[in-house]
C-alpha cells in the first residue's frame, strides 16, 4: 500500500475519530504505520526508538511532542514539515481555483496568466497557473504552467515555493527546448534568491552553454542566466575583505553581456521591463567597479543615488530598489564612521518604501539588514542611535519577512533579540482578550501565499 493510501484509509485506530482531535489522532496513527512499513518492524520495535511506550504512541490530544515527530521524520526519511503537514492532513490541499477557469483551454489559461502578470495581479496568476497545471494534458503544457506557477510564487517572495516549481517541471520530459531552458534559468534564480550561489552558478552555466541565441526568446533566456550567474557572483564576494579579483571581473563581465543582451531586447520588443533589468545590471557593475578600483566609491555611491522614485512604477522602481541595495554594499565595503551611519540610514529607508510599494519581500528582508548593519557599526564604535522600536505591522511584517526567506531567519533573530525590539513591542501591544499583533493592511493571514495551504508538489 503506498504513502497516499494510507494516509487516506479508513483509520481502525484510535477511536474518537469524529472530533478534531480524533482526526488528528488518526493521521497520527497513519502516520506511525508508515514508518513501520518504511523500517520493517513491529510497534513495540518503533516505540522503543521513538523513546515510547508502545501503548502511548499516540497522545489523546493527537499533538504530538517535537521529540515524537523528530523521531518518526528519522525513521522515515522525511522531513520535519513534511511529518507535520501529514498529521494535520494537508497532504493534498490546493490553491482554490478562481471561478470561471474550469473548462479553459490551457492556451487561454496561459494568456490570461500573463495578463495577470502584466498588470502585477500575481494571486490572480498563482491560481489561474495552478488550473493550467491540473489542466495540462503533457508534458509539454505541464512544464509551461510549471514556468508560470515559479513567476507568481517569485513574485510573491514564496521562493522555497518557486524552487519546487522549477524542480516540478524538470521532473516532465519535453521536446521544447525554450520551455527547459527557462525552467533551468529559473531554477539557477530560486537558488539565488535564496543564497544557494554555488548551486546558481551552476545552473546558469549550463543554461548559457547550451541554448543558442537564435531567438528573441532564447536571447532573453540567456540574458536571465547571464543576469543571475553574475549577480551570484557578485553577491559571493559581498562580505569579502579582500575581493578575488577573477570572481569580480567575470561577475562584471556576465553582467555587462547580460545588460547589452537586455537593451538589445528592450529595442526589439518596445519593452520597457527589459530596459529596467538592464539597469539592475548597470548597478551590479557599478558596484563591481568601486570593489575592483576601477570606479572610486564616491562616484559610484553619486551615480547609484541620484534618481528620483516619486513616478517610478513597477519594473523600473524595483531596479532602483536594487540600486539601494548596490549603495548600501559599497558603502558597507569602503567607509567607517557617521558617513557610513548616514548613507546606510538612506539606502535602507528608500528600499523600505520601494518594498512596501511594489510588496517585494527580499527588499523588505534586506532593508532590515541594513539597518541591523549600520546599527551593529555604531555598536561597534560607540556611536549611540536611537532605540530600534516596531509597531505591531512592522513586527508582523518582520515574521512574515522569516517565515519567507530561510537566509533571513537568522538576521531576523538578532534583530528580535539583540536589540530589544521584541521585548518592546510585547510591552506596547493590546492586553484585552483577543487583541494582538494585527496582520499587514490590506491582507488576512489566511490569504497571504505562505500561510495558505498549496499543492503538495508546488
Amino acid at each position: 500500500m503506498n504513502m497516499m493510501k494510507i494516509l487516506q484509509s479508513k483509520p481502525t485506530r484510535p477511536k474518537g475519530v469524529g472530533s478534531m482531535d480524533g482526526c488528528r489522532r488518526g493521521r497520527l496513527g497513519r502516520v506511525i504505520d508508515l514508518a513501520r512499513i518504511y523500517r520493517s518492524c513491529d510497534l513495540k520495535t518503533l516505540a522503543r526508538d521513538l523513546g515510547r511506550d508502545p501503548t502511548r504512541l499516540i497522545p489523546d490530544t493527537g499533538n504530538p511532542k517535537l521529540d515524537l515527530l523528530a523521531g518518526l521524520a528519522r525513521n522515515l526519511d522525511w522531513t520535519l514539515p513534511e511529518v507535520i503537514r501529514a498529521i494535520r492532513g494537508e497532504i493534498e490541499t490546493q490553491v482554490t481555483e478562481k471561478p470561471g477557469l474550469h473548462g479553459l483551454p490551457v492556451r487561454e489559461l496561459d494568456a490570461r496568466c500573463m495578463d495577470a502578470h502584466r498588470r502585477g495581479s500575481h494571486e490572480e496568476m498563482l491560481a489561474i497557473a495552478s488550473a493550467m497545471r491540473r489542466k495540462a494534458g503533457d508534458a509539454t503544457e505541464h512544464r509551461l504552467a510549471c514556468t508560470r506557477l515559479y513567476g507568481a510564487y517569485d513574485a510573491m517572495g514564496c521562493y522555497e515555493q518557486a524552487l519546487d516549481c522549477a524542480h516540478d517541471g524538470l521532473s516532465r520530459s519535453g521536446r521544447n527546448p525554450e520551455v527547459r531552458g527557462y525552467l533551468l534559468a529559473n531554477l539557477a534564480n530560486a537558488h539565488y534568491t535564496l543564497w544557494n550561489l554555488v548551486e546558481a552558478r551552476a545552473i546558469a552555466t549550463e543554461v548559457i552553454e547550451l541554448t543558442t541565441p537564435h531567438t528573441r526568446r532564447t536571447r532573453s533566456i540567456i540574458a536571465f542566466a547571464l543576469y543571475v550567474r553574475g549577480n551570484a557572483m557578485r553577491r559571493s564576494i559581498a562580505r569579502s575583505e579582500i575581493v578575488p579579483r577573477e570572481v569580480a571581473t567575470s561577475a562584471h563581465h556576465d553582467l555587462a553581456l547580460a545588460r547589452g543582451h537586455y537593451m538589445e531586447l528592450a529595442e526589439d520588443a518596445g519593452r520597457d521591463a527589459y530596459r529596467s533589468i538592464g539597469l539592475t545590471c548597470l548597478g551590479g557593475m557599478l558596484e563591481l567597479e568601486a570593489a575592483l578600483g576601477t570606479m572610486t566609491p564616491d562616484d559610484a555611491i553619486e551615480r547609484l543615488v541620484g534618481a528620483n522614485t516619486d513616478d517610478m512604477v513597477g519594473d523600473a522602481l524595483e531596479s532602483q530598489g536594487w540600486w539601494s541595495i548596490f549603495v548600501s554594499n559599497i558603502a558597507l565595503r569602503h567607509w567607517r564612521g557617521s558617513h557610513l551611519l548616514d548613507v546606510l540610514a538612506c539606502s535602507g529607508a528608500k528600499l523600505k518604501r520601494i518594498a512596501e510599494r511594489i510588496d517585494h519581500w527580499a527588499f523588505r528582508a534586506k532593508a532590515s539588514t541594513i539597518e541591523l548593519e549600520r546599527r551593529d557599526h555604531a555598536r561597534d564604535r560607540a556611536i549611540d542611535l536611537e532605540p530600534w522600536h516596531m509597531d505591531s505591522r512592522s513586527l508582523t511584517s518582520l515574521i512574515h519577512t522569516m517565515g519567507r526567506l530561510p537566509a533571513f531567519r537568522e538576521t531576523g533573530w538578532r534583530i528580535l533579540m539583540e536589540h530589544g525590539t521584541l521585548e518592546h513591542t510585547m510591552k506596547t501591544l493590546p492586553r484585552r482578550k483577543n487583541q494582538g499583533i494585527q496582520p499587514l493592511v490590506g491582507t488576512k493571514e489566511e490569504n497571504l501565499p505562505c500561510f495558505r495551504k498549496t499543492p503538495s508538489n508546488a
